[in-house]
């Protein structure tokens, strides 16, 4: 482990330079990953050309670790039993809009999300998940009505249109999340076999935490549907009315790009997104 050395040298008026030397070891850091959502890219490998539609998506994570005495026990944190839940949006939003419908997913045994385990300390700046110890998430919603808008709010218009019966599984795996003291589980990289309705597909997948939206707005604070860069820049800038940052490391290189819709009555958005492979850094 790199050594970390603190040089103190004092000197009195009248007298000798005392120089006291000391050293110390960096601790451990230990696997986990931001919690949140992900900004991801997915890239197709193989499959059907007609599962090959991903391009961009949000993906929710949690970290957490178990009690040394099982869940609820109220005992101490056991830090060597660190594990990760990983949902999709698009799973997020089929079953938001299923509830609009009042309908939901037939099969009880259907999650979510995912979830796998963390080794305790990172190898080589990564922490791998090479396979998840849950089901994989899935959702199966047959299908949905369309939602009239409501006459009593007429300043709102809540129509939805009619939603075909779906049927998601996204099933995770070689998943490895960088972790170093400069990137503690902001960056992923791994695999995702996807299927939609019975057409599976392979993809490439690489994350960077927090997703950031880096859509244009005019001064009243409302979308514009075009990129805006300067929105991925780390601090504010007030110069340009941007008056947060995007809290994505200065030394990732990002850009922003054109996210796929979340659904079928969702507009196109924009998300601050790597330029590089996993580790990347400028």
């Amino acid at each position: 482990m790199k050594k970390l050395a603190l040089t103190l040298a004092t000197s009195f008026i009248g007298a000798s330079t005392v120089l006291v030397a000391t050293s110390c070891e960096q601790p451990a850091v230990l696997c986990t990953c931001g919690r949140g959502d992900f900004a991801a890219q997915l890239t197709y490998v193989s499959g059907p050309v007609e599962c090959a539609d991903l391009k961009y998506e949000l993906l929710g994570m949690n970290a957490y670790a178990f009690e040394k005495d099982g869940p609820d026990s109220g005992t101490m944190t056991d830090w060597s039993r660190g594990s990760v839940a990983i949902g999709s949006e698009r799973i997020g939003w089929l079953v938001d809009r299923a509830a609009l419908s009042m309908v939901s997913d037939p099969n009880p045994d259907h999650k979510l999300y995912t979830v796998g385990d963390f080794p305790k300390e990172p190898a080589n700046d990564f922490c791998p998940v090479p396979q998840m110890r849950m089901a994989d998430a899935e959702i199966d919603i047959p299908d949905l009505p369309e939602v009239l808008d409501n006459p009593m709010t007429p300043d709102d218009d809540e129509a939805k249109p009619p939603v075909p019966a779906t049927h998601y599984v996204y099933k995770w795996s070689n998943l490895e999340y960088l972790v170093r003291p400069d990137a503690i589980g902001t960056q992923l990289r791994g695999d995702l076999e996807y299927t939609k309705n019975g057409c599976t597909a392979q993809y490439k997948v690489k994350a960077v935490y927090p997703a950031r939206n880096c859509e244009k707005q005019d001064d009243a604070g409302h979308p514009l549907g075009v990129a805006d860069p300067d929105r991925c820049f780390p601090v504010s800038q007030p110069d340009k009315k941007i008056f947060e940052g995007s809290g994505i490391s200065p030394d990732f290189p990002v850009e922003c790009v054109e996210f796929d819709p979340a659904g079928l009555t969702t507009s196109k958005r924009f998300y601050c997104m790597i330029t590089k492979d996993v580790p990347a850094f400028k």
